[in-house]
């Protein structure tokens, strides 16, 4: 009986690990994705602001910031990932104001969005959560700053 235990212990770990798998949310694929560019590292140009569209299915959307007056469309091949690039100017550069930088990704079927802030030698990236999973607070997470850096 001794030798069977552990074989019996790790088989019954395994079970609830794939039981326990399975119930998870699902994966954070949705139609309408809310999002901003923090500044990234203050001591080099940005480099790139992108937004990675992925979709199991072929795709029409369009990524819009309101308070540019911006729009782009753009399509995603079933199975595949669209690189949206986007201009430095639409980052959030100043600290204890509202900016009018907030991004709205919309699509004609469930995608899931990442977006990636890539400088020299530094990079943000992020999953952004479909509107359906979000809730109504938040906290901003995000370190104090670096020494002899703003912010």
């Amino acid at each position: 009986m001794r030798c069977i235990f552990p074989y019996l212990t790790t088989l019954s770990i395994a079970m609830l690990s794939a039981f326990l798998a399975q119930a998870q949310p699902g994966t954070a694929t949705g139609t309408r994705f809310h999002l901003a560019y923090m500044a990234n590292y203050a001591g080099n140009p940005v480099q790139s602001l992108n937004v990675f569209v992925s979709s199991q299915q072929d795709a029409v959307g369009t990524l819009s910031i309101p308070g540019f007056g911006f729009t782009q469309g753009f399509t995603v091949v079933a199975g595949t990932t669209t690189t949206l690039t986007l201009p430095p100017a639409f980052m959030c550069t100043v600290s204890e104001f509202a900016e009018s930088k907030g991004m709205l990704v919309e699509t004609d079927v469930p995608v899931s969005v990442q977006a990636l802030n890539f400088e020299q030698y530094t990079a943000d990236g992020t999953n952004v959560w479909p509107e359906e999973m979000l809730g109504r607070d938040y906290f901003v997470m995000a370190y104090k700053g670096l020494d002899g850096q703003a912010g």
